[in-house]
């Protein structure tokens, strides 16, 4: 009986730690979570929003080449090699900064061009 009630005791214990919050929504993505084209909307500072295809490309094993184009023509590529951390990129220099955000088919990506005193954002969805 002593065990019968140890054994209670210890599954109860194991049941109530098991209860803690869970990170399923935590999504972990790899490259080829990023890899892949998604279309959008592009909304520049100072000008009108447009459609906007953007593409991620893989680079090496860990890393990844973005190149966006415009409804207008306009192509924008970024060749750099950009690590990932995750589902996020975070580059800052002095004459770039980029940012993006994957989640699942949802693409958020930023980028800010000090040279060309440009600010852009674009929100798309994987094609």
């Amino acid at each position: 009986m002593k065990m019968f009630k140890l054994s209670f005791l210890l599954l109860a214990v194991l049941f109530i730690a098991s209860c803690g919050d869970d990170d399923e929504d935590m999504m972990v993505c790899t490259q080829a979570d990023w890899v892949g084209a998604y279309s959008g909307t592009q909304t520049c500072v100072g000008d009108d929003p447009q459609d906007v295809t953007i593409t991620f490309i893989a680079s090496g094993t860990d890393s990844l080449d973005i190149m966006y184009e415009s409804a207008d023509g306009t192509t924008v590529s970024f060749t750099a090699a950009f690590p990932f951390e995750g589902c996020s990129i975070s580059v800052n220099s002095t004459d770039l900064t980029v940012e993006a955000t994957l989640t699942g088919d949802e693409l958020f990506f930023r980028d800010v061009i000090s040279v060309f005193d440009t600010d852009c954002s674009i929100n798309a969805t994987r094609n």
